[in-house]
């Protein structure tokens, strides 16, 4: 559990970071995202104490989760066609969860189908926004804020969403339940470290582009 409690404070400090630039649309969505991952992570941790599963928690930030990363990554979106479709995605999103959580999958496992759906088509997305990231003249893509924040999201849901997707049928195999929540513990952590320190950085570049707008 070591690894869980160092990235909640990486969690804490990117979203305080995020306060100061919420003038940034980009910044805003990803400070709301911060906000309910920590309210969501509590109210997990406190089930976890009571020993309760904590599972009902994702299933239902999972839908949030993607419709603010998706409203992220649009705002990285020139061509207007590709960003209504991206923000089209929400609402239809948020309805097959709906289905998937009442008739497929029991709200007291991990949400490993909607998780598959949702890492799969982010991942899509991040594809699209790096293909129209524009670089500023006497800049290069390294010092773009949004390269970060599309990087972030697209090496997490990368690292997570394989194995997450086949979490749920290691658990019912005895052999692999230990290994498995092993395994599940260690890739998630690892997979949130870099996200939140990949977002600091982003964070980081656009100080330092607001700072250079000064000059």
């Amino acid at each position: 559990m070591k690894l869980t409690y160092l990235y909640y404070v990486l969690m804490v400090a990117c979203f305080i970071n995020s306060l100061y630039f919420l003038r940034d649309t980009k910044v805003k969505v990803l400070a709301i995202l911060l906000l309910l991952s920590i309210l969501t992570e509590i109210c997990a941790e406190v089930n976890i104490y009571q020993k309760v599963s904590y599972y009902v928690f994702y299933h239902y930030f999972i839908i949030v989760e993607y419709a603010l990363v998706t409203l992220l990554l649009s705002c990285c979106i020139h061509v207007k066609w590709v960003r209504n479709v991206m923000r089209t995605s929400i609402p239809v999103f948020a309805v097959s969860c709906t289905l998937i959580m009442l008739y497929l999958q029991d709200i007291k496992k991990l949400p490993s189908i909607n998780g598959g759906i949702e890492g799969a088509v982010i991942v899509v997305w991040c594809l699209r926004a790096f293909y129209e990231l524009r670089v500023e003249e006497h800049s290069v893509v390294f010092q773009q804020p949004s390269f970060w924040f599309i990087l972030a999201f697209y090496i997490y849901f990368v690292t997570v969403t394989p194995f997450n997707s086949v979490f749920n049928i290691l658990q019912e195999d005895a052999p692999y339940l230990n290994i498995s929540t092993k395994t599940f513990m260690v890739i998630n952590s690892l997979a949130n470290y870099l996200l939140y320190i990949l977002c600091i950085i982003g964070l980081y570049y656009l100080k330092r582009a607001k700072y250079m707008q000064q000059l």
